[in-house]
């Protein structure tokens, strides 16, 4: 009865210590995957920081350029006589001469298109627009009188 006893015992154990060790081993799995999003994340860290210290060094120079620009307004300039004597002898600007003759454009109402051709020659014909249901719907047509010898269009 002791063997049995002993038998049964160490096969309980035997079977502790494998369950253990797939355990262990899934453990192991799970931590090795943690250090890796942990060195990712660490890395995307080191990168976010070195943009914000980017930011902050760009704000530090736009405020003192902000303080300069802001003593420059609030100072009044310094002239001298030599100065005003050389404002005299600056030249006037040139004269403002008006452009040359541009041409009108040809536009289509009925395509919103420029220079292919005019309203008045438009291929599509007339644009109509028609109220329905609440939405406006333009429906460009052709009006075709009917001769008993030909059609011509308009």
């Amino acid at each position: 009865m002791e063997v049995t006893n002993l038998r049964e015992i160490s096969e309980t154990a035997f079977t502790e210590i494998k369950k253990n060790e797939l355990q262990f081993t899934t453990s192991v799995k799970k931590l090795k995957t943690t250090e890796i999003q942990l060195d990712e994340a660490l890395g995307r860290m080191r990168d976010l920081q070195c943009k914000i210290n980017d930011l902050e060094e760009e704000v530090v120079r736009e405020r003192s350029r902000t303080h300069e620009l802001e003593q420059r307004l609030n100072s009044p300039p310094v002239m001298s006589f030599e100065n005003i004597d050389n404002l005299s002898n600056i030249s006037s600007s040139p004269p403002i001469t008006a452009p040359g003759f541009i041409p009108n454009r040809v536009f289509c109402d009925n395509c919103d298109v420029f220079d292919e051709h005019d309203t008045e020659n438009c291929p599509v014909g007339e644009l109509v627009c028609l109220f329905v249901c609440g939405f406006v719907h333009c429906i460009g047509f052709r009006l075709f009188i009917v001769n008993w010898t030909k059609i011509e269009s308009f």
